[in-house]
């Protein structure tokens, strides 16, 4: 066995107690969470748990996602975007995809594809947290209250 193995088979032996402090941070993100008007905490499924590495949430409709995250940032606290949508990346220019199977060719405009509305809808009002293991609970407290004012001071697209 290598050094490196050993390390991760140490490392994976601490596992299921990471994931369980990570799911109860997670329990008490959700609840905190949930007393903002129109945030959309995700909810778990009945046949699949979540390892509960990062909090993603929905900001309100109208929100300004990015006034959000400088407001977070201003604050101390990383909250990037929740999620990335891989078709709108310069890296993946549309003629190397197409959201119209067999043809090759995408009818959308750059950045947008018909098809993955939802997806790209995520991107605009998601924004997630730090991983949990890397926030002590009373951090829980700071996080939410910072995206509270956000809320309040209505970082909305609208002012």
């Amino acid at each position: 066995m290598t050094d490196i193995q050993a390390i991760e088979r140490a490392e994976l032996a601490g596992l299921p107690a990471t994931v369980v402090r990570r799911r109860e941070l997670a329990r008490r993100y959700a609840e905190r969470l949930a007393a903002i008007p129109g945030i959309a905490i995700p909810k778990e499924s009945d046949r699949a748990r979540s390892n509960s590495q990062s909090r993603c949430v929905g900001l309100p409709d109208g929100f300004d996602q990015i006034a959000v995250m400088q407001h977070s940032a201003a604050e101390g606290i990383a909250s990037p975007l929740g999620i990335l949508c891989a078709h709108r990346q310069a890296v993946y220019p549309t003629a190397l995809w197409s959201c119209t199977p067999g043809t090759g060719r995408c009818p959308c405009r750059a950045g947008h594809c018909a098809r993955l509305i939802e997806s790209e809808r995520a991107q605009d009002r998601t924004i997630q947290f730090p991983p949990f293991d890397a926030r002590a609970a009373r951090e829980i407290e700071r996080v939410a209250d910072a995206l509270a004012e956000s809320c309040r001071r209505g970082c909305s697209s609208a002012g």
